[in-house]
């Protein structure tokens, strides 16, 4: 499903923003900002399996947000998350508001 969607050339022609996160040298995180009406949805946050627990996903956050707060000035942010991922949300602030149910 992701490579349907971020494999798209047309998918980042927009206001999407991707971001790789690097250490030692090889490519371990992303996340991906969308700035859309007064909001920042935040997208496709994933680190490599082996490297999760090891606070990659929440430098990635911290980052990516601090950037993209300070370029559109937008303070609003809403993000997907995995039930793996919630953890690390709550303790940067986020709060659950739905829930949605993918099905593929």
């Amino acid at each position: 499903t992701f490579l349907d969607v971020y494999h798209n050339a047309d998918y980042w022609a927009g206001s999407m923003h991707g971001y790789l996160g690097y250490w030692q040298g090889r490519a371990v995180s992303t996340a991906c900002v969308l700035a859309s009406q007064g909001v920042l949805g935040v997208y496709g946050v994933a680190v490599l399996p082996e490297l999760q627990r090891r606070g990659f996903g929440e430098a990635m956050m911290r980052e990516v947000l601090e950037r993209e707060m300070a370029e559109t000035g937008q303070q609003r942010i809403v993000l997907e998350a995995s039930e793996a991922a919630v953890h690390l949300y709550r303790r940067l602030g986020f709060a659950q508001l739905t829930r949605v149910s993918i099905y593929n």
